[in-house]
């Protein structure tokens, strides 16, 4: 097994990391919202703070097997590392996942960091067994919601908007794009 870092500027690392956490979540987690390679992309080159992700592929005798991702906050939560390790389905259960394991919690060691943050789904009996057997606990539950978007009405929506902007008028409403 090895662990590669992704390079930010290789399309060809993103566009397989893409594909290959999108099957996963195909067979994890199939109400998750589908991984974009613009997603990949911004998240290895810019992150959610602009400090990209770390992103990694686990191969294996060269094929890609598995993916981790880390997140060092460099704002606030300076004791902690969010990270996130996907393993092939057909893969699991000989090992793999608690190598990788083993090396998100090196590097988090070096990093200076105490915490390490490992999200699943709240169904994922499998990996929340796997991941309370090796001394973790569960910390916060994330709630999903979808909205289908042809469903809503698009006059209440108006109305809502008109009602709102009464009681907002000292605030501005901007959107901004990644560098």
């Amino acid at each position: 097994m090895r662990i590669v870092d992704v390079d930010p500027g290789d399309e060809a690392q993103l566009e397989a990391l893409t594909r290959f956490v999108d099957r996963a979540r195909v067979h994890d987690d199939p109400d998750a919202f589908a991984l974009t390679l613009e997603d990949t992309r911004n998240d290895a080159r810019y992150g959610g703070d602009l400090h990209p992700a770390r992103h990694c592929l686990v191969l294996d005798d060269g094929v890609l097997v598995g993916h981790v991702w880390m997140h060092v906050p460099h704002l606030d939560n300076l004791h902690l590392v969010e990270a996130g390790i996907t393993i092939d389905p057909d893969r699991r259960g000989r090992g793999l996942g608690s190598r990788v394991l083993a090396e998100v919690e090196r590097r988090t060691r070096s990093l200076g960091r105490t915490t390490l943050w490992i999200g699943t789904a709240d169904d994922a009996e499998a990996t929340k067994g796997f991941l309370g057997r090796r001394g973790f606990a569960l910390a916060t539950r994330d709630a999903r919601r979808h909205q289908r978007l042809a469903l809503v009405d698009a006059g209440e929506v108006d109305r809502l908007e008109r009602e709102a902007a009464e009681h907002a008028r000292d605030y501005v409403v901007e959107r901004l794009q990644p560098p």
